[in-house]
This record gives C-alpha cells, sequence and structure tokens, in this order.
C-alpha cells in the first residue's frame, strides 16, 4: 500500500506539472472583484461537469487541470444570474478567459435564492454548506441516493452504507430540511431513489438550542439534507421490486413517498431471505451468543440481538427478514413540526457456531475450549417515536419527544463444549437450551426554553420519564463430565428473570449574559432510578416451586443530585464552556431476605468545551467530560447465577460507581479549492474503579465469577482521514489510519492481570472521478492487533486482518448497466490454528425497459466462488477467542423492478433549503 501512495504521488504530481491550465477573474458589473463564485467546465451534450474551480478574494480563479476539447464555461454565485460561454480548451499550458461580469439578480436579492430550472452548477457554497447539483453527477437509473453520494466530492460512503462527510461521520439525513424515520440515516440513503434528488448539501447542523436561542453551544452534527426536485413535490414516487432465485433465495420490496410543502409521507416494506434490511438500528451485537460459551457453555442469551447491521460486515448464519417502516411529518407553519416515525422488523437466524478459546493462567499454564453450538432466533421488534417541535413565538419553544419499543424473542440452541488441558480433555458438557422473552421500553421527554427580551438570558426547563420492562422465561437441559471423576452431573432447571426499570430526571438552567459575549449559566439536575430483578429458578420437573437459593427479588433505588456553574463564551467562530458540577449518589440496595445501608457518594465533575473556526473552512474542537456510572443489578445481586456445574456467576454487593474521564481533541479541514478535506482526532479515556469481573479457575476447568470494582481501564485512540482528487488522472483517493491502545485489569486467580491491546489501522480508497460509462472503486485495508498479558507473556499474540476490495459497474446508454465487485479478506496471526482467506465475488446485469427506463429486469449472482465464511477474532481478558459461522452462500436471482410516478403540479423556481 505504501508503494502504490509513492507511485500515486508521483504520477499526480508528474501530471499536474504538465497539466493545461486556466484562469480569469470574475467581477460584478462595477468592476469590483467577486470571491467564491464557482467557476466549472461542463460537457456541452449533457452539462455534467468535467472540472471546476473557486475564485479567491480577489476575484481570480485558476483551473488547474483543464483538459483540451470543447466546454461550456459556467460561472455562478448566490444572488447573480448564472454565466456560460462557450469555450474550447488547446494544448498550451496556460489559457486565460477574458474578465467576467456577473450580472446582478434583484429578484433573488429580494426572495432568497432562487434554482432556475435548467442550471446545473456542480458545487457551490453557501456560508457553511457545501451544496451539490445532483443533475451533475451521473448515476444508474433506479439507484438508491448512496450511490449518488458515492459520486460527490468530499463524501465517502462505505460498503455498508456509512457515510462520512468532510471526514466526519453522517449521523443525520434530512428530506428537505425534515426529519426522516426518526434520523436513521440509513433509511432515506438505502430507499431513497437519486433520481428524485435535486441537490445534496452537507453541513454541521447546530443543535436547536442555538438555532433557537442564538447563543453558540459549538455542538454540531454533521448531516446531509436532501432537497427534492420540483416535480416531486405534490404527487407520488417510489418502486416496487420482486425477485426469486436457487437455493429458495427471494427478495421483495415497495417504497412509497409522497412530499408536499407541509407534509411528508414515506412508507417502506421489504421481506427476503438473503441478509437485507435496507436500514440500521442502534441495537446489534456481533457475536455475544458464541462467548457465553466460555461462561460455562450452551445458554440462551435473550438480553442481545445478534445481527451486526452497521459495522460493514456481514451477518452470519441465514437470516429471513421483514421490514414495514411508515413515516409522516406535519409543519403547518415554519418551526412548528410534528414528526411520527413506526419502524416494525421479525426476523428468522439459524446459525452454527464453531467457537474455540486459548484462556491463560498466571501459573503459566493454558487451557482451550472449543464449543460447537446451533441456534435457531425469531424476533418480532415494533418501534414508534414521535418529536414535535413548537417555536411559540419568538420567544419560548418547546419540544416533546415520544419514542417506545416492543420485542418478542424467542430461540433454541443445542451445544457440546470441551475443554482441553495440555491436549487432554478435562470437561466436556452437552446442553440444549431454550427461552422466550419480551421486552417494553418506553421513554418520554419535554423541554421550554424561554428568552428575555435583553439578548443572551435565557430560562431551560428539561424532564424525561422512562420505563423499560423485559420478562424471559428460559429452560435447559445440561449433562456435564468431569474426566478425573467418574460419572456426569445431570442438570434440569428453569430460570424465570423479570427486570424493570424507571428512570426520571429533571434539569432546569437559567443563562445571563455579562456582556462581552460571555454567559453564566447556573443549574441543578434531579435523577431518580429504581432498578428492579426477581429471579425464580428451580428444577424443570418442579416449576411450581423454586430453589430459594437462587431465586433472589432485588432492588437497588439510586439518587441523583447535581448542581453545577457553566462559563460560556459564545461567537460566530469561537465558543468554549468552562463547567463544574457536584454530584451526590446514593444507592439504596435491598433485597427480601437482607437488610443493606445505603450509600453515598459525593463527586467533583470538572468539564470544558473548546471550539474555533478558522477561515478556510478549517476548525478545531476540544472537549473534557467526566461521568459517574453506577453498577447494575446484576452485577450487585449477591445470589449465584448458576447454569451448568462449569460456571457460576455472583454479584457483589459491594461495588462502588465508576468514574469515567474523557478528553477529545478534533481537527477538521476542507479545503473548497481542491476538493480535499483532512479529518482528524485523539480520543482518551480512563475509568476509575472500573466494574469488572473476577475469575478462579478450578483445576477440573470450572470458572467461579465475581463482579469486583478493578484499578482502572485506560483507552487512547486516534484516527486520520485524508480525502482529495488527482485531478490529472482523473480519481479520488482516501487514506484513513488509526492506533488504539487499551489496557484493562481483569483478576485470574487471585493474581492482578493486566491485558493491553494494541490496534494498528490502515485504510486506502481510490475511485474514477468521471463515470459517463466506466465506475471503478479499488480500495485495501490493514488491520494488526497486538495483544499482551501481564499473567502469561509467552502467550501474547499478533494477529491480522488484511482486506481488499473492487468494483467494476459499466453503463451503455440507457438500456443496459453491469457490474462486478470483489472482496477478499485474509485474516492470519499467532495463537489462532491457521490463516483463512475469504474471496466474495458479486456480479448484476441490468436491461432498462419501457418510457423513461420505468422498468427493470435484473440478473444477480452472489458468492460466485462459492467460499463465503463467516470468521471473527478477538482478545479479552485472559483468553484468545475465535468464532466460524455459517454465512450466505452462493445463489442466483432475477429482480424485477418498477418506478412508480405520479407527479403534482410543477412548482418551478422553489425556493431551497439552508
Amino acid at each position: 500500500m505504501k508503494h502504490i501512495l509513492i507511485l500515486l504521488f508521483i504520477a499526480g504530481s508528474t501530471s499536474i506539472a504538465h497539466a493545461s491550465q486556466l484562469s480569469g477573474k470574475v467581477t460584478d458589473e462595477q468592476g469590483k472583484q467577486i470571491a467564491n463564485a464557482t467557476v466549472a467546465l461542463l460537457h456541452p451534450e449533457d452539462s455534467t461537469m468535467e472540472t471546476f474551480a473557486i475564485s479567491q478574494s480577489n476575484g481570480l480563479f485558476l483551473i488547474k487541470d483543464a483538459p483540451e476539447g470543447d466546454f461550456l464555461l459556467q460561472i455562478s454565485l448566490v444572488g447573480y444570474y448564472t454565466y456560460y460561454q462557450k469555450l474550447h480548451v488547446g494544448k498550451e499550458a496556460g489559457q486565460s478567459v477574458p474578465d467576467v461580469a456577473l450580472e446582478d439578480n434583484i429578484a433573488a436579492h429580494q426572495l432568497g435564492e432562487v434554482v432556475i430550472a435548467g442550471d446545473k452548477i456542480p458545487v457551490r457554497l453557501k456560508g457553511d454548506t457545501v451544496e451539490y447539483n445532483a443533475g451533475s453527477y451521473r448515476v444508474k437509473p433506479n439507484a438508491p441516493v448512496e450511490e449518488l453520494l458515492r459520486q460527490l466530492p468530499g463524501v465517502e460512503v462505505d460498503e455498508a452504507g456509512n457515510i462520512k462527510s468532510m471526514g466526519k461521520d453522517v449521523n443525520k439525513v434530512l428530506v428537505d430540511g425534515k426529519e426522516f424515520f426518526g434520523n436513521d440515516p440509513k433509511v432515506a440513503t438505502k430507499n431513497l431513489p437519486a433520481d428524485a434528488v435535486s441537490h445534496v448539501q452537507t453541513f454541521g447542523k447546530k443543535s436547536d438550542q442555538t438555532e433557537f436561542t442564538g447563543i453558540d453551544d459549538g455542538k454540531r452534527d454533521q448531516t446531509i439534507n436532501l432537497v427534492l426536485k420540483d416535480g416531486k413535490h405534490g404527487g407520488y414516487f417510489g418502486n416496487v421490486e420482486a425477485g426469486v432465485g436457487s437455493n429458495q433465495r427471494y427478495e421483495g420490496a415497495a417504497r412509497v413517498f409522497r412530499f408536499q410543502p407541509k407534509e411528508q409521507l414515506a412508507g417502506i416494506g421489504m421481506l427476503n431471505n438473503i441478509n437485507q434490511t435496507g436500514f440500521s438500528f442502534n441495537d446489534y451485537l456481533s457475536f455475544n451468543g458464541g462467548l457465553s460459551a466460555l461462561g460455562g457453555g450452551g445458554r440462551v442469551d435473550m438480553s442481545s440481538d445478534d445481527i451486526p447491521m452497521n459495522f460493514g460486515q456481514q451477518p452470519s448464519g441465514n437470516v429471513s427478514s421483514g421490514v414495514l417502516g411508515l413515516n409522516y411529518t406535519y409543519e403547518p407553519r415554519p418551526k412548528n413540526r410534528l414528526n411520527i416515525s413506526y419502524l416494525s422488523n421479525t426476523t428468522t437466524k439459524d446459525v452454527t457456531n464453531n467457537t474455540f478459546s486459548r484462556n491463560y493462567l498466571p501459573s503459566g499454564a493454558t487451557y482451550t475450549t472449543n464449543e460447537y453450538d446451533q441456534r435457531n432466533n425469531n424476533d418480532l421488534a415494533n418501534r414508534l417515536s414521535m418529536r414535535w417541535r413548537n417555536d411559540l413565538d419568538s420567544l419560548n419553544q418547546i419540544t416533546v419527544q415520544a419514542k417506545g419499543q416492543v420485542k418478542n424473542k424467542n430461540a433454541t440452541s443445542d451445544a457440546l463444549a470441551r475443554s482441553y488441558s495440555d491436549a487432554a480433555l478435562q470437561n466436556q458438557l452437552q446442553d440444549h437450551s431454550s427461552g422466550v422473552g419480551n421486552v417494553i421500553d418506553l421513554t418520554t421527554e419535554a423541554s421550554y426554553v424561554h428568552k428575555a427580551r435583553r439578548l443572551g438570558n435565557l430560562f431551560q426547563m428539561y424532564g424525561s420519564q422512562g420505563y423499560s420492562g423485559a420478562i424471559d422465561h428460559a429452560e435447559w437441559t445440561n449433562v456435564t463430565e468431569f474426566l478425573n471423576t467418574p460419572g456426569s452431573i445431570v442438570n434440569q432447571q428453569y430460570r424465570q428473570n423479570h427486570n424493570t426499570k424507571e428512570v426520571s430526571t429533571f434539569d432546569v438552567n437559567t443563562t445571563r449574559a455579562l456582556g462581552g459575549l460571555l454567559f453564566l449559566q447556573p443549574g441543578i439536575n434531579f435523577v431518580y432510578r429504581k432498578e428492579q430483578l426477581n429471579r425464580s429458578q428451580g428444577l424443570l420437573s418442579d416449576q411450581k416451586n423454586e430453589i430459594d437459593s437462587l431465586s433472589p427479588h432485588f432492588r437497588n433505588d439510586v439518587y441523583q443530585i447535581t448542581p453545577g456553574m457553566s462559563l460560556k463564551y459564545s461567537s460566530s467562530k469561537l465558543q468554549w464552556n468552562i463547567n463544574v458540577q457536584g454530584q451526590w449518589v446514593s444507592m439504596n440496595p435491598a433485597t427480601r431476605s437482607m437488610n443493606i445501608s445505603s450509600r453515598d457518594y459525593r463527586y467533583l465533575l470538572p468539564s470544558f468545551y473548546w471550539r474555533k473556526e478558522f477561515p478556510g473552512h478549517h476548525n478545531v474542537s476540544a472537549e473534557y467530560s467526566t461521568q459517574i456510572n453506577t453498577p447494575a443489578p446484576n452485577q450487585m445481586i449477591p445470589v449465584t447465577y448458576y447454569t451448568s456445574p462449569l460456571s457460576a456467576i455472583t454479584g457483589n454487593l459491594n461495588l462502588k460507581p465508576e468514574y469515567r474521564h474523557n478528553l477529545m481533541l478534533t481537527y477538521q479541514m476542507f479545503d473548497q479549492f481542491s476538493m480535499s478535506s483532512l479529518f482528524a482526532y485523539v480520543n482518551a479515556s480512563y475509568t476509575q474503579d472500573k466494574i469488572n469481573t473476577s475469575r478462579t479457575i478450578l483445576p477440573d476447568l470450572r470458572q467461579r465469577i465475581l463482579w469486583v470494582n478493578t484499578s482502572y481501564m485506560a483507552d487512547l485512540n486516534g484516527r486520520l482521514s485524508y480525502s482529495r482528487p488527482i485531478k490529472p488522472l482523473r480519481i479520488t483517493y482516501s487514506i484513513e489510519a488509526g492506533e488504539t491502545i487499551s489496557r484493562s485489569v481483569s483478576p485470574i486467580n487471585d493474581v492482578q492481570n493486566t491485558n493491553t491491546n494494541f490496534t494498528h489501522e490502515l485504510s486506502m480508497n481510490i475511485s474514477n472521478r468521471h463515470r459517463e460509462a466506466w465506475t471503478v472503486r479499488l480500495g485495501g485495508t490493514a488491520r494488526i492487533t497486538d495483544s499482551r498479558y501481564s499473567v502469561n507473556t509467552n502467550q501474547n499474540a499478533i494477529y491480522g486482518v488484511y482486506s481488499g476490495s473492487g468494483t467494476i459497474s459499466w453503463q451503455s446508454g440507457k438500456h443496459w448497466f453491469a457490474q462486478v465487485s470483489a472482496d477478499i479478506t485474509r485474516y492470519t496471526g499467532s495463537g489462532f490454528s491457521d490463516q483463512i482467506t475469504v474471496p466474495l465475488v458479486k456480479a448484476e446485469l441490468t436491461r432498462f425497459l419501457l418510457k423513461n427506463e420505468r422498468a427493470s429486469i435484473t440478473l444477480k449472482g452472489f458468492d460466485l466462488l462459492n467460499r463465503n465464511q463467516s470468521v471473527v477474532r478477538a482478545a479479552e481478558q485472559n483468553y484468545l477467542v475465535e468464532q466460524r459461522s455459517n454465512i450466505l452462500s452462493r445463489y442466483f436471482m432475477i429482480v424485477l423492478n418498477y418506478k412508480l410516478n405520479k407527479v403534482g403540479k410543477h412548482n418551478p423556481g422553489g425556493i431551497e433549503i439552508n
């Protein structure tokens, strides 16, 4: 990869030295120099962009790499009529054009910015917003917005659909400036058609509080706003598709959208068995089911979702899923907006896991565990959210939010786990488990902000109420054999857990202007949290009589009072905030058989925030924060959690809260002239009294686990991301590098084991910039982990994951589209069984039909080499673990797609949204 970078830079530098340069000057009608005008070379036949530049403060512009040929010169700026001129670029090294005087657009000054139909201004700056004209970038018919974003300079989209803009993660996508499906970015980018979008705007969105009060708190959410075409307002549009394939594979989807000035309505539905959803949620877990075997094997974990949706890796197992989503937004007047979203998904997952772990002991001994398990999980989740923001007048604002979800789960598992010491079998466990569970979560929030007529004086109130409840019932039959002891232990039990959690929060503060852009903000926060765990456990044959020693009823009431004082400075370019809080925490645990005294803790919680913006889209920020985390009931409950003789977990009433410090430094740069972006950050955290587990490994390899406070846990990570086009080579490249150091203390057999992980990561992606017919994307990532253990330094391990990817697509006119992609991943490292190479090759061929390419038929092939695998490797506490699972394998499919499009009244020259 290093040599590739060197060659690219040499080639880029050499080409730039001999590239044609086009220069000129932009003025107004009075001859005054104009800055920040967009100067673009367009292809006359379709107005797609070849290259562009931005005029500087003296009105001069320079296009360094103008290719030879006939073009249309376009010069544009908000408030002026767009200028066009036919232009031939010759072979000479330098070429200049006469000064261009832009004509003042009086109507634009009166009405704000107006989009004139037919103009294709590729990129322009509007304050802190970078705006792209979607019509200047070519994508295949029926492509989702995700494919359009991949074309935009300064925007990156990985294979999983995660988005970065100007080097920062995008966590909010708006449609016409309005929330869309609860701000889940992938719902918009994976479902909205690209041909419905007129403009794409990227910017750091200020908080609602900043927008209303005018006092900048420095908080920014990197946001993309999709501005729809005028013809997409007033009617409806969308698509339906259906596909069938080999190995009984199928997929179907329907998407319908209706956008009007005051209302948005969207509906999506999907059904498939090819591991696709089309949206993301924040409750996923990679392979906890397999790791649970290290604690004794074979138990069903009813608390975790098992599909990693948002990290780029494929979900393991065979997954059938159905999705239904509805989104409605109503805005009767500006700044009075109601948004309601509903999402329902059901999944059935069949997965087979082979899990291998190597465990290290302070004595220098090593033992291994092998587990084979088959699982079937069935989940149904319904999620509903509502948000209403209403600016009652210029001085008062109310925001109300509510969200809830209901989950139903059932699962079965058959497992066989064996543990070895010096290659000799010590014990084995055969287990059959089943379980059902129901979860409900409800949260409501409300805030009120009042601005005094004197600028900077505010009063704010915030309150929330949350409730979550879960009931799960599990049954298991396992047989445990110890090789040094004749006979076996048969364990047939049930367990029913009922967990509830209620959280009430109230916060009030006031802001006073001190003059000179300084503000003082005193405030106080109250939190009451009630957590309960009622467990019933006993013999499977006698479920009416629980075993008292295994069936606790535990409750913990936590009170927090946090007064504080902030000193703020807020200007358009600089914001800082120094905050000091004191926190009183009272924990009041109780069981039905024990009287336990309450424990009080007092903490000082300092924090600060600093952010400065520099000319030319540069900004630097620093943030330090502290927080307290109290232990959960299952960590405190003084009763042993028992599922087999191999594992027993006991809570600890003496646990103290964790005290966490976090420091983050960031730097962001976007160069509008070269369209390059740089984003860097360093994040450090340190946790005192870290809540962790202490393990005791007995000679027969049984484990006794106790929750304890360890001395500390520390993390340090940094990342650097750089993206830039090399215009003479007509490519765009991005480089990302990351370093992570983490250290934690885990007691093993009363010895303080320190586990230190060093992770080094480097990735690079290259794509061609001009994609009239061909699109090529190449990428590679190397991730190396160096894991070190203080209990047994001979078992230190270095392992790596190396991956390469490539995609080539070809579009012939308006009727044919073809694409082939390949991903190759190689797993290496000491401490694991072998090196693994996983190639995944996919292809598709599409023929577009009917008028305006309204229908299409696609032939897809997945895993053409039939060598797809799922491999996960990790280093934790005192062990290395590897899990291999079954995964979606080769299939072929034919998919039919039909576009829905009933256009409403045309509204020319609609005013755009900032």
